[in-house]
């Protein structure tokens, strides 16, 4: 005869892990130019704009069984997803920008129509750290920043003008036990702006001027853009806003100084189809001054 012997109790089994994650788009990207608060919706962009979501993206995370069945009990003290502040690398002629997020792998890469490889600013682009949401049921949601910035940079021979197309790359991964368990990476092409939204080699003209003293002196300033055989003006460009603050005066000559000579800007400041209007103050004294705008923001000089 044989014996047969009984344990009894409790032991714990487990932790059960998935096999893999799937990643089912929410909200699919949009991408648009970051503009000044008060601008139209653009139809141009220049070269050094940076480029962020109109719609964020989100995705609907599914942890899966080996058989490719939901497994529902990832969650609570379970869930082990989790996001964190990224590190951006952005390096030269790469023409991707990575991040590794916690439990997010992310990568925009971009592309031109044209062919040109301006690169990225490395200083200028970034993700922001993106958020992991359990959502109770073994299902999660994953959003990205909505503080995103792309930027290429403006290289210092014009191109013309080009669509951009930036492609987003996506991957949930869990790292708590000790092998990776990921999604495969998740894929998608996004066109900045429309099919025919161009970026532009852009430049700011202020065109030489002279009269009389007795009248303040009018300066017309127009933003131009590189068409491929040399600048021209940029119609599309009616958001770009110059401040009397933003212009500098120097090379005072004759009866000018800087205590006889000022700067003005009527309106909202803004250029009209490309084209604005500035005027110059010579309290009716005579003479020469040289004239420049800051472009690049505070301590700027170009």
């Amino acid at each position: 005869a044989s014996t047969v012997t009984r344990i009894t109790g409790t032991a714990n089994a487990g932790r059960f892990v998935p096999a893999s994650f799937q990643l089912d788009p929410v909200l699919d990207p949009v991408m648009t130019v970051a503009t000044e608060s008060g601008c139209a919706a653009p139809t141009a962009a220049y070269l050094g704009q940076a480029v962020t979501y109109a719609t964020v993206p989100s995705w609907l995370v599914t942890p899966l069984g080996a058989a490719g069945n939901a497994v529902e009990n990832y969650t609570g003290s379970l869930w082990k997803l989790a996001a964190a502040a990224p590190t951006t690398k952005c390096p030269a002629g790469a023409h991707t920008c990575s991040a590794s997020a916690g439990s997010v792998v992310l990568a925009m890469q971009y592309s031109t129509s044209s062919g040109a490889t301006p690169d990225w600013d490395a200083g200028a682009s970034s993700f922001g750290t993106p958020v992991l949401k359990d959502n109770g049921d073994g299902t999660g949601t994953l959003t990205l920043n909505a503080a995103d910035r792309f930027t290429l940079n403006r290289p210092a021979t014009p191109v013309p003008p080009f669509v951009l197309t930036h492609t987003l790359s996506v991957t949930v991964q869990d790292t708590s036990e000790s092998v990776s368990i990921a999604s495969p990476t998740l894929v998608t092409p996004v066109i900045v702006g429309s099919d025919s939204f161009e970026f532009r080699f852009g430049q700011l003209k202020i065109a030489n001027a002279y009269g009389p003293e007795g009248i303040d002196l009018p300066l017309h300033i127009e933003a131009q853009y590189w068409n491929g055989n040399g600048f021209v003006t940029n119609r599309a460009d009616s958001c770009t806003r110059l401040l009397a603050s933003d212009f500098a005066l120097s090379g005072f000559r004759g009866g000018l100084s800087g205590c006889k000579a000022a700067l003005s800007v009527p309106g909202s400041g803004r250029l009209t189809a490309g084209v604005g209007t500035a005027r110059v103050l010579t309290g009716k004294v005579s003479g020469s001054i040289s004239i420049s705008v800051n472009l690049i923001g505070s301590g700027g000089a170009s």
